[in-house]
């Protein structure tokens, strides 16, 4: 599914199907990079990304009583959890596909939003919401794709500099994959930049020290 890492510690979500067809989710962790693992057990169900900030395991998945985004955190490398937190707004409006990332007290948490309008079933506005408590407490949402859609694939945050990434929807904004970053932390967001003319997949970004 997906892997976060820092330093020697390593948050792999992983799905393993069974000889019935049914995909178990699991959350395999390292502090050795990667020489012996945990497999915590699965209480939360399906994983989607998880991502590592100063000893904490934070994710993001949909809530079962809601079509919402919900958040937990844990400080055992996802054999306990926190009490989860309701991140999309709770209404009549469908919130999917979540992404998150962390760096130290910073967390920000990427999902679809339909109450700012769809072109197709998937592909809608993307918010981003912002924590500098560790995910204690959270800002406000922001709809970053600015009357566009589009399907969100990734957020990264290395230091001050976060970098969103979706799939763009055929409308007033064109299709093919777009990319917004911000210099503050999430603060300020830079203007949003087409990457290809054509939708690539699943694109994922990573920051490096020099780009």
């Amino acid at each position: 599914r997906d892997v976060s890492i820092k330093e020697d510690t390593i948050a792999a979500s992983v799905s393993i199907e069974t000889q019935h067809g049914y995909a178990w989710p699991f959350m395999m962790t390292s502090t050795d990079a990667g020489n012996s693992w945990r497999v915590a057990p699965d209480t939360l169900g399906d994983f989607v990304k998880p991502a590592l900030s100063d000893g904490t395991l934070h994710i993001t998945l949909n809530a079962d009583e809601y079509p919402e985004i919900a958040y937990w955190k844990s400080y055992d490398l996802g054999f306990t959890w926190s009490l989860k937190t309701i991140l999309s707004t709770i209404d009549n409006h469908g919130s999917m596909i979540s992404s998150i990332a962390a760096s130290h007290n910073r967390v920000l948490a990427t999902w679809r939003d339909s109450k700012y309008g769809c072109s197709s079933d998937l592909s809608c506005g993307i918010v981003v919401r912002n924590s500098d408590s560790g995910g204690d407490e959270w800002f406000d949402e922001e709809n970053i794709t600015g009357g566009y859609f589009g399907i969100p694939r990734d957020i990264t945050i290395r230091e001050n500099i976060v970098a969103v990434v979706w799939d763009a929807a055929n409308n007033a904004g064109g299709i093919g994959t777009r990319i917004r970053t911000s210099f503050d932390e999430g603060a300020i967001w830079c203007p949003v930049y087409a990457l290809a003319g054509a939708n690539t997949g699943d694109p994922v970004v990573a920051i490096t020290q020099n780009a």
